[in-house]
């Protein structure tokens, strides 16, 4: 298929809608590690004080304390978003805001769904149209087809339609190589790190192709012979 020609402007506003969603998410993903960390500490930190109120108490023991309800609306200081109605403990809150911890998990999944289904819905096509093509399904192939982005959506697909575990295509992403399939799905603070670098300098080829291509183009002569 000949090359056609790509919208320059086009392209600068797709690398800034994309520019925009990415930011966005790595506020997201930053500002609620934040409060992870803020809760694991106010939580421990809370069970000290009281714990200490009862030092050599009969029931002064670890597996008292952990069992004890966690009372979200304590926390709040009111029924926030029916607070009330949360029934765990003290050990739940601690572990699941672990960096290996379910709320990381699910965070880091959250993440990978909405940055595929953002490419997938939206600028995949745009992209594609951008380069000069309809965006049919046969162009999107050839022309809007990217290993990072082939592999985010085996892990979208394992974390929607598979439970969070890893499917065979997993096992055969290109550029994400962290698991096989029937692991699990989970996605590490450093792991994640690596997700929003691959994403980021995907950024800044959106960018590069903004620019029209420059040609240098050097004259031959006949060499000089002194």
């Amino acid at each position: 298929m000949e090359a056609k020609e790509t919208d320059l402007k086009r392209m600068r506003e797709l690398w800034e809608e994309f520019g925009a969603h990415y930011d966005r998410l790595h506020a997201f993903y930053h500002d609620a590690v934040a409060g992870f960390v803020w809760f694991r500490e106010k939580v421990a930190s809370d069970q000290e004080v009281e714990r200490a109120r009862y030092g050599g108490a009969e029931f002064d023991t670890d597996e008292f304390w952990d069992g004890k309800r966690l009372a979200y609306d304590r926390l709040f200081g009111q029924d926030f978003v029916a607070s009330g109605l949360h029934v765990g403990s003290v050990k739940d809150a601690r572990v699941r805001n672990e960096p290996d911890g379910s709320n990381f998990t699910t965070l880091a999944n959250l993440c990978i769904i909405s940055f595929y289904d953002y490419w997938n819905d939206h600028l995949r096509v745009e992209y594609c149209r951008a380069k000069g093509y309809d965006g049919h399904q046969e162009e999107l192939r050839e022309h809007a087809s990217f290993d990072l982005w082939g592999d985010i959506r085996h892990l979208r697909n394992s974390i929607v339609h598979n439970r969070g575990i890893a499917t065979e295509k997993v096992g055969r992403c290109k550029v994400i190589k962290w698991f096989q399939p029937g692991d699990r799905i989970s996605i590490s603070p450093e792991r994640m790190r690596d997700v929003f670098l691959a994403l980021y300098r995907f950024r800044n080829g959106l960018h590069a192709e903004s620019f029209k291509k420059a040609v240098i183009k050097v004259p031959m002569g006949r060499p000089h012979v002194a």
